[in-house]
Parts: structure tokens; sequence; C-alpha cells
């Protein structure tokens, strides 16, 4: 269990690391030189690597890719995932790492030796845009790499050497450090208070950066603090940690205890000829370290090797795999191990302290006599549902412990079923996509469309796609900017307000599948359609409704009127996926975000349909085309979208089947990891059932001989140990109903409310556990009863 769960936290780590570009727990970014040298001589910082931002390539082949040029010392490429598949680092002058996929779009061999004639632009100060002073140099591949992720979001990335960093005139607070190794509780806070005694500043926004201003960034997987701990996460891994050490107790102390009352005649003897109680718990801590000797080593290779073998099968469900992340994923953790270890021998530990008290108490004469009756002098047999309750809850707090392991496995699989069989696949990527397909350029996927991106898209493209056999109807998205002119002048105004509008074309059929609000699709001209987010909306926040007039003053003063036809809501599909905030006329930034915050006005979204767009506007390129195909054709145009991006490189999809497969897969990973903990749990419950079962059976098997002798029949003794099983498993099931109930309530409402669900209650997992149980209910005590009639009834008694 601690291998998959530290393995899940892990794969998480890596996964944000993919996302962010490197492996560091934390940068610190906007560096001088100086400055960096500063940093890196303090002790407190650990695993600090360097780096520099010097620029991007610039080539009319990449149009709207993006391949950035940088230095980095060995550890920095390290933690940026430069695996060189061929080659070396960067070492002199006109040495060059890139990735293959850059390659690829340069139009390169990934071929060492590979001459290369780059052009590339600086950046600017604040180490995110670029100023316009190009650098033309002859590069040499000596080492290529796999891009680290598949992803439409990627950036390319190449390495220089040294010496080229230093004949280059980079700009001056462009240096970076990345930092590993350093304690992750308050790591912001750490390291922002080791770079203020440094005296420098820390700027967290880069929009009101000034130059010689720092930028600490910590990567989400590491940030643990008080104020990103969630308390309800807290105490659901308390509760389970003590579920499994409370199981884990439970099951050490009933094979203690079966030890001692089977051998307590052994112990009275010892006792009897002077044997100390301080050396009879010496026999029994003995027999603990046995168990630890063997069966924590033991454990911990069965549970690396099962750890290993389920974990993978997790992850690929969860769409992981092909990103390189489950291979570069440590199974072998001296961490998991020693947790693990620590874990085992205190539960032992614990477990150890009953039985030993046990053995203090013990009466060296009355344990040589050892017998347990209670039948109290009565000649009859009392009735066996009495006897079956008395024997089953003998020991309330070991029983309450089977009882509430079994219910917990019953609730957790309960829990994965109606979480995966509930699950909405097909509403839940809606938001995201309106269409079976979305084209556009990669940039717009990267949430960086440009100028740089106007032809990707094309009419030509487009054609061929609607002569496809299959396709149904699509629509184009035409966007030319948040500012349609270069000169950084916001081009249109809202008339009698301080609101910069955004304008998008769309053609019919996509306004036909938005949500909206209000409103709807209007043949009316000069109708105009405004964007919010459903929650603004639900809060009364948009600025207008259907019917209010919209009046444009445009770049020469003239002023256009327009009808809110509908209000939409806002999705990833419907705009460029990233918005502006800008500072009213005349206001500066000062510097500071919460004043600077005060003085940005909104930039609201407007639709207007092509043709009032187009007259609007002037022409403009196709951001994204849309649309949509017929069932029997999902295969053939998924070949036929493969095709297309095998041709133009820059171009990216998506795709609604390749969403719902990832929402199944993602339902799959739910299942199997509630299923596996689940399982684990109802072995543990079961196995300390049947040691219950067998450590009762052992202190009462004198009773169980003379019950037999008074009268007891075989049939009767049958229906005993079967309704002491069934006193484990019914109120177990009762329980176990329970908390899925509360469960469905709090977790699958809590899904819900992030998650489109469908249908109501369910109770699979109850059904699919129940007769599991009540037939291991049935056998187990079944097989003890067997066992105990191989021993003849005087042997019983004279126990």
């Amino acid at each position: 269990m601690f291998t998959m769960l530290f393995g899940f936290k892990n794969i998480y780590g890596e996964s944000m690391a993919r996302k962010l570009g490197g492996r560091e727990e934390a940068t610190i970014e906007l560096l001088s030189k100086e400055m960096a040298e500063e940093l890196k001589s303090d002790t407190k910082l650990k695993g600090v690597a360097e780096g520099v931002k010097i620029g991007t390539i610039t080539s009319p082949k990449l149009a709207g890719e993006l391949i950035e040029i940088q230095w980095g010392d060995e550890q920095f490429l390290k933690n940026r995932f430069v695996n060189l598949v061929e080659g070396k680092y960067p070492e002199k002058l006109g040495d060059i790492v890139m990735d293959t996929q850059s390659l690829e779009y340069l139009g390169y061999p990934a071929k060492i030796g590979t001459k290369m004639n780059l052009n590339f632009e600086f950046m600017d100060k604040r180490g995110n845009e670029y100023d316009h002073s190009i650098q033309s140099r002859e590069y040499t591949l000596c080492g290529y790499y796999k891009a680290p992720i598949e992803s439409d979001t990627y950036k390319g990335q190449s390495y220089i050497s040294k010496e080229d960093l230093d004949s280059l005139n980079v700009s001056k607070y462009n240096y970076v450090l990345g930092i590993n190794n350093m304690n992750k509780w308050n790591l912001r806070e750490n390291i922002s208070s080791i770079v203020k005694s440094h005296g420098m500043e820390i700027e967290e926004d880069y929009a009101t950066y000034k130059p010689g201003k720092v930028k600490v960034g910590i990567n989400p997987a590491n940030e643990l603090n008080i104020s990103n701990l969630d308390i309800s996460v807290v105490i659901a891994a308390v509760i389970f940690l003590i579920l499994v050490m409370g199981m884990g107790y439970l099951l050490i102390y009933n094979v203690l205890s079966i030890s001692v009352v089977e051998d307590i005649k052994l112990y009275g003897l010892l006792k009897t000829i002077g044997a100390t109680s301080k050396q009879l718990k010496k026999i029994l801590i003995k027999q603990c370290l046995y168990l630890c000797v063997v069966g924590i080593p033991v454990g911990i290779l069965i549970g690396y090797f099962v750890g290993r073998g389920f974990l993978p099968l997790i992850l690929r469900e969860m769409s992981y795999d092909g990103k390189g992340m489950i291979e570069n994923i440590s199974y072998f953790n001296f961490g998991i191990i020693i947790f693990s270890a620590l874990f085992s021998v205190l539960t032992i530990y614990i477990s150890c302290l009953k039985p030993a008290k046990m053995l203090k108490k013990l009466n060296p004469i009355e344990s040589v006599n050892y017998q347990k009756i209670n039948s109290k002098g009565s000649k009859k047999v009392p009735k066996i549902s009495t006897l079956s309750k008395r024997y089953a809850y003998e020991s309330k707090g070991r029983f309450f412990i089977v009882l509430l392991s079994i219910a917990m496995s019953i609730g957790i699989l309960n829990t994965a079923l109606s979480v995966a069989t509930r699950l909405d696949v097909e509403n839940m990527y809606s938001d995201e996509l309106k269409t079976d397909y979305l084209v556009a350029d990669g940039s717009y996927f990267r949430y960086e469309y440009g100028a740089k991106a106007k032809n990707i898209v094309d009419e030509n493209l487009i054609k061929d796609i609607e002569s496809q056999s299959g396709f149904i109807n699509g629509g184009r998205i035409l966007f030319n900017g948040y500012r349609s002119d270069n000169s950084g002048v916001w081009k249109y105004h809202l008339k009698d307000s301080e609101y910069f509008p955004v304008f998008y074309g769309m053609d019919k059929y996509l306004l036909s599948k938005q949500n909206y609000f209000e409103g709807g699709v209007s043949e009316e001209p000069n109708s105009i359609y405004y964007s919010t987010y459903e929650d603004y909306y639900s809060k009364g926040e948009n600025l207008y409704s259907v019917g209010d007039t919209v009046t444009v003053t445009l770049g020469d003063g003239s002023l256009k009127e327009y009808k809110i036809a509908g209000v939409i809501e806002t999705s990833p599909s419907n705009n460029a996926r990233y918005f502006v905030m800008i500072n009213r006329e005349g206001v500066e930034p000062t510097g500071n975000r919460e004043e600077d915050a005060k003085n940005e006005v909104e930039t609201p979204n407007f639709y207007l349909n092509t043709a009032d767009y187009i007259d609007l506007i002037g022409e403009a390129p196709v951001m994204t085309y849309s649309f949509d195909i017929e069932d029997s054709a999902r295969e053939s145009f998924a070949k036929y979208m493969d095709s297309k991006l095998e041709e133009n490189p820059r171009l990216r999809y998506d795709s609604m089947d390749t969403k719902m497969k990832d929402g199944e897969k993602f339902k799959s990973a739910i299942l199997l990891m509630g299923a596996t903990i689940s399982v684990i749990l109802v072995i543990l419950g079961c196995l300390n059932m049947v040691n219950l079962l067998t450590t009762n059976l052992i202190k009462n098997r004198r009773e169980y001989g003379i019950l037999e002798a008074i009268g007891l029949d075989n049939k009767q003794r049958k229906k005993m140990f079967l309704l002491q099983g069934l006193a484990f498993v019914v109120p177990s099931l009762i329980l176990g109903i329970v908390v899925s109930v509360i469960s469905e309530l709090t977790i699958v409402s809590g899904v819900g409310n992030y998650l489109p669900m469908k249908g109501g209650m369910s109770f699979l997992g109850i059904g699919i556990l129940s007769p599991i149980l009540i037939l291991i209910a049935i056998f187990l005590p079944y097989r003890l009863q067997k066992r105990e009639e191989s021993r003849s009834l005087i042997d019983r008694i004279n126990n």
C-alpha cells in the first residue's frame, strides 16, 4: 500500500514537473549573473542548478511553434529532462543540444554533427518576452534527446555551451537557479526568506516586474504549508493509517493470543519450576522478534513487487503511459522501506503488550489445570443462538476492528464503483469541446495564439476536411488578436463605458452549439453575443443581458450599434484561451499588484457572425475550425487527421473520441484503485475473523466438548459455528451500508460538484461483496468445525 501511495505522490510530482518544464522543487528567476553567484554561495540553498534564458529561435518553418535557446550546467539540463539519446552535452563554441521534435520542426535530421544555421532573438529583462535583436550563428548538433512530454503545450528546447553564452550579449536579468533537496514544509517562505536576507526584493507577478526584483516559483507538488493543507485529506489519511494499524495489531495480537492460549500449560509449568514473568515475557518478545526478522523483509519484498505491478497498471489507465513517466519513476524507495518497517515494528510491539500482560498475571497452578467453562453448572445445552452470540462477541474490541475493516472495504469499493459507473464521460468534456473535432495551430493549445499562426488553418484545409466521407457540419472562429493594429493601442471602445471589447467571428453552426444563459441564435441584422462565465452569471455579475444595446466606438471615432441576442457561456473552445487585463487610460502601473488591480478594466468577449465580423474588423485569420462527424466515420477520421499532422507538424487537433478514451481510463483507474484497497481490507478483515474464531475455538474447546457430552449434537454444533461467522458478517454488511450511504452523500456528492454525474445512489459494491462475505462466513466456520471433529471428544475435554 505504501509503495502505491508514495508512487502516486511521485507520479504527481513528475507530472507537475513536466507541465512546468523542470524537476526543480523551486526556481529563483530574473537574476543577474552577480545575483545568481551570490545566492549559489549560500549554503542554506540545496541542490542548486544554474541556467540562463537566452532567446527564441526564429524561422519561417516554425510559424506558431516556439523553440527556446538556453544555457545550463549539467544538473540544470538533467532537471529539464535532457536525457540524451546520443551524443554529449555542449562543451565548446558552436555546440548545441536539441530535442527531436524541434529538430523535426526546423527540418534537420537527428544526427550528431549536423550543421545548423540558426537565427534567434534575445529575451528582454522580464525573461518572458522578446526584443527584436536578431542573432545569427552556425551550430553543430553535439547531442539530441526525446521531447520530455507528448503535449500540444510543449515548447521546444535547445542548449548551447558556456563559451557560447559568454560570447553573447544576453539580457542582464535572465539567470535562473533551480533548487532541490530542501525541506518542503513552507518551502516558498523559506526560499523567499533566504533571498531577502541577501537584500533582494521579490516580485510575485511578471506584470508588475521592475529590474532587479526576483521571482520565486514553486512546483505545486512540493508546496506544503498550513494554507494549502486540506484538513479533510489529513483526517482521512490518519483514519486510514489507524485502521490499517488496528487491523495489523489485531492480526498479530490474535496470533500471539493463540500461541499463549495453546501453550498456557507450558508457560504454567515453566513458572512452576521457577521461570519469572520477565523471562516469560522475553520468550514472547523473541517470538515477535522472529516475526519481525522474517515477516518484515518478506512483506516488503511482496509489497514492492505487488505495488510495482499494480501502480503502472493504474497509471496507464490514467493516461500516463507513453510520456516516459512510468519508466522514470523509482519504485525502490528507502523512505518507503524504512517507513513500512517502522510502521510494522510499532504495530508488532503494540500487539505484544496485551499477551505479555496476560503472562505476567499468569497463575502457575491455574494454568497447569487450565480450562474455560461458562455453563455455570447447568447440565442443559443453552440456546445455540445465545452460545454463538456469546462466543462471537466475547472480545468486543477485536470484534469491532473486524467489523470496521470489513465495513470500510464495502464502503470504499461501493464508492469507487459509484463514481466509476455514474461518471458522465460525455458531459465531462462538453465545456472543453462542443464538437467532435477542433483543429488549430499548435500555439492555440499552448495558450499563445498570435499573429504568427495566421495561415495554419486555411480554407484549403477546411475544404479538404468537409470533403471527407462522414463529415456532418462545422464552423470557423475568426480572431485577429486583442489589438487589431501594431501600435499597442486598443482600436475599439464601448461608448459610455470603460470596457475594451474583444471580438470574435463565429459561423452559424458553432453559434448553435454554444451554451446559452439567455437568448439564442438570431437572424436579425446587427446581432451580437456576449460571453461570460457561469459563476459570474449565477451571481448576477454579467455586464450585459439579451436586448441590451452595445455601441462600439471605432478607431476613426464613428459608432456602430449592436443588439445582444444571446449570453453565451465562456468555454475553452470558443476563445483564444488567454485573457488580457489592461489599465484605465492615462493610468500608469505602480508596481504594487493590489493597487494596479484596482485600475485594471475588463476586456469582455463578444461574438459576431462571420460576415458581420469581417465587416467590422476586415479580413481575419481562422483561429479554429470545429466540426462534427458521423459515428461510422470515427475510425477513418482519426486516421485522416493523423495524416494531416504528418503533412503539417504545426497543426494540432483535439477530439471528443480522445477525451472519451481518457475519461474511460480515468473511470477504470478509480475502479482499480478502489478495488485494490477494498481487497486488501477484506483480506485483512477475513484473516482477523479467522484468527478470532480460531482463538475462541481454542479458548472454549473444553466447553465445546462438555456441551457435546451433555447433548450438543452435530447439527447444533454446525449451526453454532455458522451463526458465529454470520455474527461477524451481518453487522459488517449493515455498517457497510451505512458507510456507503454516508460516502454517497459526502464523497460522491463532492465529486459531483466537480465532475458530471448521472443517476442516483449506487449500491453495486454492496451487491458484489455481500454474497462473497456470506460465503466466507459459511465456509470458514465449517472448515474450523471439520478440523475439530478430527479430535476425539475425550481429547477436547481433557485439553
